[in-house]
């Protein structure tokens, strides 16, 4: 749910069902679109300040970041041809920004969907 901010708990809750039913949970923090950032952008060319405003999603500040590379951007209807050949370096640089990869979700500015996109393509 878009502007729904999880807690503890109930992330807690939602990954225990999905792990009793034998479903993967893959999650982002802030939100999805950082995921969809890493397909176009080197997170390592950001500054401190970026960083934490990627981390905090100020004023959307992630999708007026994939606006500013790609021209337009609908989140609601990508356009996907822009991100499917830019996949590798999406697993690439969420993988960099995994510093925890032992914890059950990021808790710092990251993403595990590309734990889902590895099991997809393997």
């Amino acid at each position: 749910m878009d502007g729904y901010r999880w807690t503890e708990q109930n992330l807690s809750d939602v990954a225990g069902k999905c792990r009793d039913k034998g479903f993967w949970i893959a999650v982002s923090n802030p939100c999805f679109e950082l995921w969809m950032l890493l397909h176009l952008d080197e997170f390592d060319l950001y500054d401190y300040e970026q960083k934490n405003r990627l981390f905090h999603n100020s004023q959307n500040f992630i999708e007026r970041e994939i606006r500013r590379i790609l021209g337009s951007f609908n989140k609601s209807n990508p356009d996907t041809s822009k991100f499917l050949p830019h996949i590798e370096n999406a697993v690439i640089r969420a993988k960099k920004l995994d510093i925890n990869p032992n914890s059950r979700w990021p808790n710092s500015l990251g993403t595990r969907v590309y734990l889902l996109v590895e099991k997809i393509l393997c």
